[in-house]
């Protein structure tokens, strides 16, 4: 027994040496590889760790501390350092000849023409500019387009917030200017999960169904900036069904209209409910007669002004959109008529080492092809992808695939007769992923892939101002313009 209580002593006098060994070497690991994962470099620019930089006013070698030299004054505060300098560029929008724009650069006088905006339009607008904006991840949430809509209705009016699906497909999906929750009596469908038959989704991608009774949807708004948080026209958008049932909408405890969906099957409908400005909570239930079916629904002001719609989409990319069948794309491009498409891909593809150009660019020519029944009354534009890096420890290098994808939708925009802006070129070209990623705050996450909050809106900032750039420059080589007829207004 005495031997073996010795052996078992000297084997614990050994193991622990052992384990403090390996919890150190584990403790190296770890701060290794925290070190590597940072978005921020630890030492500045000037190559060290500033001496002052953390010391606090009272510690020795702070300015006016007790550890100061005797007999010295304690300096002046220092001028405010100079603002720094936006890592965003303004960059024009690539269009010869104004042939991509032209239409919506037209649309536009009308906002200030009180003879073509006070007339209601086919549409039962006043004076109503929209833009369907089309896209990924990165405009899903809404930060970037909600850039642009502050940016324009600034500058030309307020319409109203725009487009939104009727329940959230993803968590990803926001919308800047407005809230909806509710019953999950409502089912949620889009392209990129296509569960319900049929791929008539709709001019937002999606589709919300329900036969339960009293399934309510609410619609909180919200204001953007100097702009948004109030409604006084809901455009509904839907599939008409022989069984459809029928929709309330209510504000205040107000009923402010109804929608009947009953209709031939496979057909989309419309419906205006138009009630007075304001900002209390929408309300849109089921109030029976069978199953609606339910693409989106628009809020909007009377006007005059400019709607932005953001229509993006988690994992969209051009094939996406090419899903839904051609005239049923088109037919909602004239129940929701926008004067101007935007088409914003590419981030979904560059996860590709090698981008497969032929067949990538069949996909980019036929979606643009689709809008060529509606250009003589329709702009259309394509942003480029934003600029995507490598992970931190290969010292956070643009993806070439990035520069390959950017470079077909150039080709394929200015060939089709549509505008290009590029956002690479925003950020600042090759490696700004990396560089937007260690600002600070950092503008993108540390996936370089996904722009941050204050990085999409800046972003959708500088598209807003190079459409206005646009604008004016059209403008002065086009001093004759008129706007449109009422009879042409949409």
């Amino acid at each position: 027994m005495r031997y073996s209580r010795t052996r078992v002593i000297t084997r614990s006098a050994f193991a622990l040496p052992s384990a403090l060994a390996l919890a150190l070497a584990f403790a190296v690991a770890v701060a290794l590889a925290l070190v590597f994962a940072l978005p921020f470099p630890l030492v500045n620019t000037c190559g060290g760790l500033s001496n002052t930089a953390f010391a606090s006013p009272g510690s020795p070698g702070s300015p006016g501390s007790p550890g100061s030299p005797v007999g010295q004054s304690t300096p002046p505060p220092a001028a405010a350092p100079p603002a720094a300098a936006s890592p965003a560029r303004d960059v024009a929008i690539e269009d010869p000849g104004h042939r991509g724009l032209d239409w919506i650069h037209r649309r536009v006088l009308c906002l200030g023409d009180k003879a073509a905006g006070g007339a209601e339009g086919a549409a039962g607008d006043r004076g109503l500019v929209r833009v369907a904006h089309y896209g990924d991840s990165i405009i899903g949430a809404d930060r970037l387009p909600s850039g642009v809509r502050q940016t324009l209705q600034q500058a030309l009016g307020d319409g109203g917030h725009g487009f939104m699906l009727m329940r959230s497909p993803t968590r990803w999906y926001h919308r800047a200017g407005a809230l909806s929750w509710g019953s999950k009596l409502w089912a949620q469908a889009t392209i990129q999960n296509p569960w319900m038959t049929g791929l008539r989704y709709g001019y937002g991608g999606g589709l919300a169904r329900t036969s339960a009774t009293g399934a309510a949807i609410k619609i909180r708004l919200k204001a953007e900036g100097s702009v948004g948080g109030r409604v006084s026209r809901l455009v509904v958008l839907f599939e008409r069904d022989p069984r459809g049932g029928v929709l309330k909408v209510t504000r205040g405890g107000v009923e402010l209209g109804s929608v009947d969906t009953k209709g031939p099957r496979n057909t989309s409908g419309r419906a205006v409910l138009v009630f007075p400005d304001g900002d209390e909570d929408l309300k849109i239930a089921l109030g029976g007669g069978g199953t609606v079916r339910v693409h989106g629904v628009a809020l909007e002001r009377s006007g005059p002004g400019l709607v932005w719609d953001g229509l993006g989409l988690t994992g969209a990319r051009y094939y996406s959109l090419a899903r839904l069948p051609e005239a049923h794309f088109q037919e909602q491009l004239g129940l929701r008529p926008a004067d101007l498409v935007v088409f914003q891909y590419g981030a979904n593809i560059s996860d590709l080492r090698v981008l497969p150009e032929d067949w990538y660019r069949q996909g980019v020519r036929k979606v643009l092809n689709r809008l060529k029944p509606l250009r003589d009354r329709l702009s259309c534009l394509v942003v480029g992808p934003v600029d995507r890096g490598f992970h931190w420890r290969f010292g956070l290098p643009s993806r070439p695939i990035v520069r390959d994808i950017e470079r077909v939708q150039r080709e394929e925009a200015i060939s089709f007769g549509c505008a290009f802006y590029s956002s690479r070129e925003v950020m600042g070209g090759d490696g700004s992923a990396g560089r937007w990623a260690r600002e600070k705050p950092p503008l993108m996450w540390g996936d370089l892939t996904h722009l941050r909050p204050a990085g999409a809106q800046l972003l959708g900032q500088r598209l807003g101002g190079a459409i206005l750039r646009a604008q004016r420059a059209w403008r002065r080589q086009n001093p004759r313009a008129a706007c449109p007829r009422p009879a042409a207004a949409r």
